[in-house]
């Protein structure tokens, strides 16, 4: 993972796929692609949570992110609670 990807979906479904998710992760937070997380946890994989969030924690991020990661998976779950 060494090219920069200006959009990195592609990227992120096959790290999903063959269980790189703490790789994408460190790879999206070092390159500051943080709102790749929101869709990530959303759309691809919301069981995956604890895997970025804890490789979130390792790379020391500020708590913005983790605050946004940690809201929107809260988002998510009130919205599969309620239908």
């Amino acid at each position: 993972m060494e090219a920069k990807h200006p959009d990195a979906r592609s990227l992120i479904n096959v790290c999903d796929c063959v269980g790189f998710v703490p790789d994408v992760t460190h790879y999206l937070y070092t390159n500051n692609m943080l709102l790749y997380f929101e869709g990530y946890i959303h759309k691809v994989n919301p069981g995956n949570t604890p895997l970025v969030m804890g490789q979130l924690l390792d790379d020391e991020p500020n708590s913005w992110s983790i605050l946004r990661v940690k809201e929107a998976k809260m988002h998510m779950s009130a919205i599969i609670w309620v239908n």
